[in-house]
């Protein structure tokens, strides 16, 4: 693997724990998100784990804050145009961040999707849309007691993005997602777990470490059993590339 050109600790840092990878994310987010060479190298490495044989899952976590409604109102600000009127459609300054933005996070999700071994997220505190819509991509699923997940696109007139109508529209009744998609009021954990966003709450002081645990368990399986499961649950996935290809055409990728 080539040698990256910014240092990867400064966004992520991944370890070994049995036959578990684990992945922390930190640090600025959007900058790994919308910068071609940042998020191929990230891409890079997770296809390495699911290249590595005695892995059998991943498990990534959140640095409590960088997903939170601040941190995507700046960006927002920084690429969108400011809006003339409450029905304007939403023009941008930097159309080419939007783009990119898009177009890795939709990587992010094939890359997802297309993993062979349990990929497995662990969110805590808030969670907008686009990293909402990423996590729903995961086979598992595990929420802290503090975890929200805040509908920020709307505010803005956006589309909600991270592929988050695909997968609600699959855990969910159509009425029931068209009705998250669209209201003010963000998702506690409580409710997600009520509903099924998130496969467990767990304790927040060791909130990792139960990840771990949990995840831990998942992955003590033979492989073989491993590999044709995920293989069977991935037929159902087909058209999320329909999805994704659509998405793009909407608006113009």
């Amino acid at each position: 693997m080539t040698t990256p050109t910014f240092n990867p600790s400064d966004f992520f840092e991944i370890r070994q724990s049995g036959q578990v990878a684990v992945i922390r994310l930190r640090g600025d987010i959007y900058s790994l998100v919308t910068d071609v060479v940042k998020s191929d190298y990230f891409i890079s490495r997770i296809n390495e784990i699911n290249q590595t044989d005695e892995i059998k899952g991943l498990l990534v976590l959140n640095e409590k804050g960088i997903f939170n409604e601040d941190g995507y109102d700046q960006f927002m600000h920084r690429i969108l145009e400011p809006a003339h009127s409450e029905d304007s459609w939403p023009r941008f300054k930097e159309p080419k961040i939007r783009f990119g933005e898009i177009h890795a996070i939709n990587r992010f999700i094939r890359t997802m999707v297309d993993f062979k071994k349990v990929f497995i997220v662990g969110l805590s505190g808030e969670v907008v849309t686009p990293f909402f819509g990423i996590s729903m991509a995961a086979d598992v699923k595990y929420g802290s007691e503090d975890l929200t997940f805040v509908l920020a696109h709307r505010k803005y007139g956006l589309h909600p993005s991270g592929a988050l109508p695909f997968f609600l529209s699959k855990f969910l009744h159509h009425s029931k997602a068209l009705e998250i998609l669209l209201r003010h009021k963000p998702i506690s954990s409580a409710e997600a777990f009520d509903i099924g966003l998130v496969n467990e709450l767990l304790p927040g002081p060791d909130f990792e470490q139960n990840c771990l645990k949990k995840a831990t368990e998942l992955c003590d399986i033979r492989s073989s059993t491993l590999h044709y499961t995920k293989r069977l649950l991935n037929f159902t996935r087909d058209d999320l590339k329909a999805y994704l290809e659509y998405e793009a055409q909407m608006i113009n990728l």
